[in-house]
């Protein structure tokens, strides 16, 4: 991407970002935590300190705690509420809270209020505390409440997953006092906390980035706080969905951080249980699945497969919905992009063990002052480490053509009776649709809502500027977004334009592209790599994405079989297989 340039250069060619500072995640998700057929044991602590009398108050901080305490109850949560809290109050009640909750499902501890940070370590400001220069650094663990000491009580109590919440990060309130001396210097703002240094489990959200300030609002809640609650009264999704949506709401205005251990816990945390059919919500715009109904034995997958509609999808065994391909009998393709959590089923069944790295955008300072980002091999990045936010419900990237391959080989074997593939590059249009030149129409640039591309939200994560976009609003994804939370096309598909560029079967031909993409891009004419190896297809624009050629429906690119980077991923066609009469 070059500064004042309508498009990519041809080593540019496949997209153009830099990751988003909104959030430093890593997420490995494993173990998934099922709670829908059972009541979960769930318990809360809220706390809400603003009354101060030896720092600023802070009038929303009580309202915070309030107003979360109270959303909690209505999702079915056990609640514990203090607000304007001492040291004493304070430890009692974090005591008794772990009590409670011992051996539970989940817990969530929730701070508003003051905090700091002294020498790396994290403190929690009741509204007595008594720091005075003769005490020295021993009056902290005595006066205030470690963020520490919250997290070793959570683990003590053998809950299965520990979600802290500290919406606190609003400054150092004690920067004309002696402990201004012993701080870090960072700033204002807590501590960096490692995921090496969090119980199993557990996972801890700022409402701003580790030495930042975040606001404490001008209305009843913090902006933080603000963003919570409207996500928790949206109610389902995991509290990984939940805290990412609380993070793009903010954007800018106040960079959310959130930390996993790396268990991979998923809990869908607003909800009440036990849920009963029809309750479940759906994900982005695809509509919810009608409750299960039991299948005969004698109805076999291949059976059912040829069954799917539009309507009635065809669910397999990883819970992705194939519906037919118009004008191509026999074949069904997935409406969605494959997901983190099928990709990790599929690592973990096979130990298959990605290395060699994967491609990442990288923005670098030419000697005139301007910018242009470049593709960099990052030997640390991965499909489960892509350098940005992803829940299992994203769709998966960094993963190669060969990877893809692998991944249909191993689902086709077991499924049996089905035959899993990568679309041909015909099927891929049938399912996008021909008739227009984009996959919203043929107006440019793509209104709001037409798909998940370079919007002006990335103009935020780039230096300098000059930098081109697709659209000047933003989408609200820096990178991918989860799949479906777009509108489907007319056959029924979603992201067929947009979020990720997508492999297809066939080896690449330049006859592929018409005249414009090819004077465009002079590289579309390479068919074989320099080691001899076909090129590869991959189609439909990605979260890079913003040119008008770029965004074209018919647009194919040319990508050797076995590069990975962080804006292509894949979705997968099935048929009955030949062996039961397909």
């Amino acid at each position: 991407m070059k500064r004042g340039s309508k498009s990519l250069s041809p080593g540019d060619l496949h997209r153009s970002r830099r990751d988003h500072a909104i959030l430093a995640i890593t997420f490995l998700a494993g173990l998934v935590f099922c709670v829908e057929t059972a009541l979960a044991q769930r318990h809360a602590l809220v706390i809400g300190n603003g009354t101060y009398d030896y720092a600023r108050r802070l009038p929303n901080a009580p309202n915070d705690a309030r107003d979360v305490a109270a959303a909690l109850k209505k999702a079915g949560w056990e609640v514990t509420e203090r607000k304007d809290a001492g040291i004493k109050e304070m430890t009692r009640a974090l005591r008794v809270f772990c009590e409670d909750a011992a051996g539970s499902d989940a817990a969530l501890f929730f701070y508003a209020g003051h905090g700091m940070e002294v020498k790396g370590m994290n403190y929690l400001l009741p509204v007595d505390a008594e720091l005075t220069e003769a005490d020295g650094e021993d009056a902290l663990p005595l006066e205030t409440l470690a963020l520490d000491q919250v997290l070793r009580s959570m683990a003590a109590a053998r809950i299965r997953l520990k979600t802290v919440v500290l919406d606190c990060c609003r400054d150092n309130p004690l920067d004309r006092s002696w402990l201004a001396s012993i701080r870090s210097g960072n700033g204002g703002g807590l501590a960096e906390v490692r995921e090496s240094q969090l119980p199993e489990g557990a996972m801890l959200v700022f409402s701003t980035a580790p030495g930042k300030t975040a606001s404490d609002g001008t209305d009843r809640n913090s902006p933080f706080t603000a963003a919570l609650l409207s996500r928790m009264n949206a109610g389902g999704g995991s509290v990984a969905d939940i805290f990412g949506d609380v993070a793009s709401t903010l954007g800018s205005r106040q960079a959310a951080w959130i930390r996993f251990d790396g268990s991979g816990m998923s809990f869908t945390a607003f909800r009440k249980y036990p849920l009963v059919p029809g309750d479940l919500p759906s994900s982005g715009n695809m509509p919810p699945l009608p409750p299960p109904q039991p299948t005969p034995a004698w109805v076999s997958a291949a059976d059912r497969l040829r069954a799917a509609t539009i309507d009635r999808p065809f669910v397999n065994s990883l819970g992705l919905e194939f519906i037919p391909v118009p004008g191509k009998p026999g074949v069904f393709m997935c409406r969605t992009e494959t997901r983190v959590r099928d990709f990790r089923a599929y690592v973990g069944a096979t130990n298959y063990r990605q290395t060699g790295g994967c491609y990442v955008l990288k923005a670098t300072e030419r000697e005139d002052g301007s910018y242009s980002t470049n593709w960099v091999l990052d030997d640390s990045a991965s499909w489960e480490a892509p350098g940005f936010f992803q829940t299992e419900d994203h769709p998966v990237v960094s993963v190669s053509w060969v990877e893809a391959h692998a991944f249909c080989e191993w689902l086709s074997s077991k499924e049996s009776g089905l035959a899993y593939r990568l679309p041909t590059d015909s099927e891929w249009s049938a399912a996008a649709g021909t008739l227009n030149k984009f996959p919203w129409g043929n107006e440019w640039p793509p209104p709001q809502g037409a798909g998940n591309y370079a919007g002006a939200e990335k103009i935020s994560t780039l230096p300098g500027n000059g930098w081109s976009t697709a659209y000047d609003h933003s989408d609200g994804h820096w990178n991918t977004a989860r799949v479906a939370s777009f509108q489907m096309n007319r056959f029924g598909f979603y992201d067929l334009g947009g979020n990720v560029w997508e492999w297809c079967e066939d080896s690449y031909l330049s006859s592929m592209n018409n005249t414009e993409s090819i004077e465009a891009y002079p590289v579309l004419k390479g068919e074989i790599s320099g080691n001899g190896t076909p090129f590869r297809v991959v189609r439909g624009g990605g979260w890079d994405a913003y040119t008008d050629i770029h965004l074209q429906t018919s647009l194919r690119l040319n990508v050797h079989p076995t590069r990975c980077d962080v804006s292509s991923g894949f979705r997968v066609v099935v048929e009955a297989a030949t062996s039961v009469g397909g």
